[in-house]
C-alpha cells in the first residue's frame, strides 16, 4: 500500500469540535461502503472498522485501512483466527467464540461509525447493550429524521436476525431515507415561504396587482 498523507477520521472529527454534519458523514461512509462491497464480493469481511482505521488524504478522501484482521468466509462461518474487538464498533458476534461473522458484522460497525460521526460519541459496547438493555435515543441533529435514524438502528441491531444483512442494502436504505427527508424539507420550506408571502400581503409588505 502506498504511503498516505493525512490523519485518521478520529483526528479529523476532533478538529471539527467532536462531530460532523450528517451530509459530511454520509459522504465519508459512502467511500467506506464502496471499499467494503469490493471486499465482500471476494469473500472477505474487514471486521475492524473504526475511526482509527479510516485515513483521510490531504484532499479529505477517506481510505479504509488495516485489512490485517479481515476474515475469509467459509459458508456462514469464518476460519478460526483471532478476532479484533473495538468496543463501541464491534458487534456481539465478535465477542463470542466461533461467532457468526459475515457482511452483517461490517454493517454493524458502519452503523456505529455513522452514529459516532454525527453524535461525537461511541455506541455503548454491544455486549453492554445486551446485558443492560440499553436503548438509543434519537439525537436532535440538523437533517436527521426518523427514517434515517431507523436505518442506523437497524444497522446496529444486536441480533443478526434483526440487522441489515449487506452493505448494499444499508447504502440503499440510507439513501432512500435521505431522499425522503430532502423531499419533506423542500415541502416544508415551500409551505413556509407560502405562509410568509400571505402574511406579508396582509401586513402590506407585498404589492398585489388588481
Amino acid at each position: 500500500m502506498d504511503y498516505l498523507e493525512g490523519g485518521n477520521l478520529a483526528d479529523y472529527i476532533n478538529k471539527k469540535n467532536g462531530r460532523i454534519s450528517l451530509y459530511e458523514a454520509v459522504r465519508i461512509i459512502s467511500y467506506v461502503f464502496s471499499a467494503l462491497k469490493d471486499c465482500h464480493s471476494i469473500g472477505l469481511c474487514h471486521t475492524d472498522i473504526s475511526p482509527q482505521n479510516i485515513l483521510l488524504t490531504e484532499n479529505d478522501i477517506p481510505v479504509l485501512i488495516d485489512f490485517g484482521s479481515a476474515r475469509q468466509l467459509v459458508g456462514v462461518e469464518t476460519r478460526s483466527l483471532d478476532i479484533m474487538i473495538t468496543p463501541g464498533f464491534s458487534p456481539l458476534e465478535q465477542y463470542i467464540s466461533n461467532g457468526n461473522i459475515g457482511p452483517w458484522t461490517d454493517v454493524y460497525s458502519c452503523g456505529a461509525l455513522l452514529y459516532y460521526m454525527i453524535t461525537g460519541n461511541d455506541l455503548p459496547p454491544s455486549i453492554d447493550r445486551v446485558y443492560e438493555m440499553q436503548s438509543l435515543e434519537m439525537p436532535q441533529i440538523n437533517m436527521l429524521n426518523i427514517k434515517i435514524w431507523n436505518v442506523i438502528l437497524n444497522a446496529c441491531a444486536i441480533k443478526i436476525d434483526d440487522r441489515i444483512k449487506s452493505i448494499a442494502k444499508f447504502e440503499n436504505e440510507l439513501n432512500d431515507a435521505i431522499e425522503v427527508g430532502n423531499k419533506k424539507e423542500k415541502h416544508k420550506n415551500s409551505t413556509n415561504n407560502w405562509f410568509s408571502w400571505i402574511k406579508n400581503i396582509f401586513q402590506g409588505r407585498v404589492g398585489v396587482k388588481p
